[in-house]
């Protein structure tokens, strides 16, 4: 795995305010990092500090730990096609062959090809199984 800098605000109404953006999440070009940001203070606010992951050719899972000599890959995915998994993430699959694999988005409940599908809303679950 490569380990490189990436940076978060914790605080998404400070990152709002350096944006200059205040519209509604359905209404921002950066709706996606937006999302990402809020599943990262999650995990922090649980005391959970995730890693990432990016190739070379800059292919990038959002969160990555490394627990028990198993991995946990979670995506974040603000829009989601329904049931697809992303081509990068497949890659990481296929690499790193995870124990555990989310795709944290909007709405959709569901299990596919090892990839259970999470509603933000149940990220407490993530959380629990995390810690």
């Amino acid at each position: 795995m490569v380990k490189s800098p990436k940076v978060f605000f914790v605080d998404t109404g400070l990152r709002n305010q350096v944006a200059s953006n205040f519209l509604l999440p359905e209404h921002r070009g950066d709706k996606g990092a937006l999302f990402e940001n809020f599943l990262l203070s999650e995990f922090l606010k649980t005391g959970i500090v995730p890693n990432f992951w990016r190739s070379k050719s800059n292919a990038e899972v959002d969160f990555v730990w490394e627990m028990e000599n198993r991995t946990i890959a979670v995506e974040a995915k603000s829009k989601l096609k329904r049931g697809a998994i992303p081509v990068s993430l497949k890659n990481f699959m296929e690499k790193y062959n995870p124990g555990k694999i989310f795709i944290v988005n909007e709405s959709l409940l569901e299990r596919r090809e090892n990839v259970v599908f999470l509603p933000y809303y149940l990220i407490s679950i993530l959380n629990r199984m995390l810690k």
